[in-house]
Order: C-alpha cells, then sequence, then structure tokens
C-alpha cells in the first residue's frame, strides 16, 4: 500500500499501522542552486517504535526526482530488512499517485 501524506511531515502526525504493518516515511529536501538533494527514510512498527533509518545526499535536477529518489531508497531500504507488510507516507501527492497508478496496472 502507498499512502500520500497531506500534510508536511512537521505538521501531521504519525498515525498507527495495524500489526505486522512497517511504516516507511521519505522526504527530501531540494536545491535548485546546486541541484542537490538529501533524502530522509525512517521505518516504524505498529507500535511506533522505530526500526530504522538513514539519510543521505543525491544529486538530482528536479524537485520531482528528488521525491522519486526518496521513495527508490524507501523501497531499498524495504528489501534490505526484508519487509513484506508496508505502508508509505510521502509528502509528495503527484508522486503517490503516479506509484498508486503503477501498483494498480500490474496488480502488485
Amino acid at each position: 500500500m502507498f499512502l500520500a501524506s497531506w500534510a508536511h511531515f512537521a505538521q501531521s502526525r504519525w498515525t498507527k499501522q495495524d500489526p505486522g504493518f512497517v511504516k516507511i516515511i521519505t522526504d527530501d529536501t531540494f536545491d535548485p542552486m546546486l541541484r542537490g538533494v538529501a533524502a530522509g527514510i525512517i521505518a516504524r512498527d505498529s507500535s511506533s517504535i522505530v526500526l530504522g533509518g538513514y539519510s543521505m545526499p543525491l544529486i538530482c535536477p528536479y524537485p520531482a526526482s528528488a521525491e522519486a529518489l526518496a521513495i527508490l531508497e524507501g523501497l531499498k531500504f524495504i528489501v534490505a530488512n526484508g519487509w513484506t507488510h508496508v505502508v508509505f507516507e510521502t509528502d509528495s501527492v503527484s508522486i503517490a499517485k503516479m506509484v498508486n497508478n503503477i501498483i494498480n496496472f500490474f496488480n502488485l
């Protein structure tokens, strides 16, 4: 499941997931002058316990690309940890809709 948060993370509250699910929260910051990005990923379980997370610098030309790269890093984090029941949260509605469309098209 891919969930888009309509509010910026600093203004929203964490919502509890069903038992057995992990929530992956991704965000980024984009500097158009440097075309630099810092992506952050955090994982929490259904009890709000932080399971892990990290941040990393990336290079990309556009803000939407930065959001997509942050989500890609979140997917890599899921695979590396072997999680199978995951909910994503992002503040990019357009990227969330695109990913949901891909998931629905391929019945993933």
